[in-house]
């Protein structure tokens, strides 16, 4: 496939996203704040003043400790799959991050899709329509949001019959008792050259690394920077390391989910956008993808699109004389739900995570449910 033709789009109307933030160093006092009250909060939880609670299934832990798109999701349902084929009861947990909706909502029964992506969060409902019936399994992976995690986690149990929780972006919560956390660092925006919150994007210490029994490298361009971050995580963690590698899986068509050949999507000039923790991993995708960009549009993280955002794409498509609209599929449904005035094709791609070493990671795994 041949690089895409890639520009970046810029509007003085609205914050465009960054890959990396910048480090803010008037803001370096509060994260010394911040680092006292999360390492006196995680201390608390290790001598058992504060207390984990246990549900009767196995629970894995798939977080990171920076703020931001780490690739988290696709080996969250790379990692669901894995164990659908395993013939076991799988649900995933997941706060529902920016959703409209309190308390504990069903997202996915394993079949059916029960709550709409505003009440679920674009995270969860994405999760949810991948996993319902995949893998020639009669039922796939139950998908359950609730800022209270141990409460989502014994109805899963109890209404599901959960045998394995994921717990989606659970690293910091650490309240549910799990006997498996795995960490996903994203070599492109590394942990080790960031400050804490809110001056860099780091959630911890890096000491905390020390709790992970894995840590997964994503979107590392060469096996010398794996080497280098692998260094830097032995300083701090005795823990597996694996890499990751994501892979365009196929390109759709958002309104009815069918597959774009590839032949045809190189024939159309595309308007892409995106709003994710990490679009400089979207840009590379794009550059892969053999498709004519026109331009990037980049939004803010998890951005709700508004009658305006369409207008205002549709708009630009016919500037630049693009025939589509192409975007992320986390986008894609957030997008899905606002496109009522939509005069356009919507096409996402969609990404497939691939653990490298193969079979280390499915023995890790295999002993993380038995153990």
């Amino acid at each position: 496939m041949s690089v895409a033709n890639v520009r970046t789009a810029t509007t003085g109307r609205r914050t465009i996203g960054t890959a990396v933030m910048k480090p803010i160093p008037a803001l370096l006092p509060f994260s010394w704040l911040y680092g006292i009250g999360i390492g006196a909060r995680n201390l608390l939880f290790d001598v058992g003043v504060l207390k984990s609670s246990r549900v009767n299934a196995r629970v894995i832990s798939v977080g990171n400790v920076t703020a931001g798109g780490t690739g988290k999701t696709p080996i969250v349902e790379m990692l669901a799959q894995q164990l659908l084929e395993m013939q076991l009861h799988v649900a995933v947990l997941s706060r529902g991050y920016k959703r409209t909706s309190h308390g504990l909502v069903e997202v996915s029964d394993g079949s059916k899709i029960k709550a709409s992506v505003e009440e679920s969060g674009d995270e969860p409902f994405q999760i949810a329509q991948k996993l319902s019936r995949r893998g020639g399994v009669s039922t796939g992976a139950a998908v359950v949001v609730d800022e209270q995690r141990v409460r989502g986690a014994r109805y899963a149990v109890e209404k599901f019959g959960a045998e394995v929780i994921l717990l989606d972006d659970g690293f910091q919560h650490r309240r549910l008792h799990r006997d498996c956390d795995i960490v996903v660092i994203d070599a492109s925006q590394s942990p080790f050259k960031t400050p804490l919150l809110p001056a860099g994007s780091r959630r911890e210490r890096l000491s905390s690394l020390k709790r992970a029994n894995a840590v997964v490298i994503t979107r590392a361009a060469s096996e010398t920077i794996v080497d280098d971050v692998r260094t830097k995580i032995r300083k701090f963690s005795k823990a597996e390391i694996f890499s990751c590698l994501f892979q365009t899986n196929m390109i759709r068509d958002a309104k009815n989910k069918t597959v774009i050949e590839n032949e045809l999507a190189k024939q159309k000039r595309a308007l892409a956008f995106c709003g994710i923790g990490n679009p400089k991993g979207f840009r590379k995708s794009l550059e892969r993808s053999g498709i004519d960009i026109v331009a990037v549009r980049e939004f803010p993280d998890h951005h709700r699109y508004s009658k305006n955002d369409i207008a205002m794409l549709q708009e630009e498509m016919k500037q630049r004389g693009a025939e589509v609209l192409l975007t992320t599929e986390k986008d894609a449904v957030r997008f899905s739900s606002s496109n009522a005035n939509l005069d356009a094709p919507l096409w996402y791609l969609e990404m497939k995570a691939t653990i490298n070493e193969e079979e280390q990671w499915k023995s890790f795994i295999t002993s993380a449910i038995k153990n």
